[in-house]
């Protein structure tokens, strides 16, 4: 059994990239063949909340996918071992209104791709 990691995963980054998509980026100084990430979101308005937890350690970017159109998302990420490190600052991200081509795809100054 390992211990929880000590570091948290920093520039943290997420992005819509569909109206059912968010792009999730970070980078972390542990490089330890030990250590993988969990993601955890929720839909901000509705409380809903998952985790991805399988992610290696040379990932450092995940796609959420089948989430809810036009939704704010609240999203951290921690590096695991067998248990969760401290998850990093939330970063929000909300999905697109309609089709991938729409403009209208980002509320409170949320940083958006398009």
């Amino acid at each position: 059994m390992f211990s929880a990691p000590k570091t948290v995963p920093e520039n943290v980054t997420a992005n819509a990239t569909g109206n059912s998509t968010i792009h999730v980026k970070w980078s972390s100084a542990d490089i330890s063949s030990n250590i993988g990430f969990s993601v955890k979101f929720e839909a901000v308005k509705y409380k809903e909340r998952r985790v991805e937890n399988t992610i290696d350690q040379l990932t450092k970017e995940i796609t959420l996918k089948n989430l809810r159109m036009f939704t704010r998302y609240k999203i951290q990420v921690a590096a695991r071992t067998t248990k969760n490190g401290n998850f990093s600052k939330a970063v929000y991200a909300t999905t697109w209104e309609g089709g991938k081509n729409t403009k209208k795809n980002c509320i409170d100054n949320v940083i958006c791709h398009f």
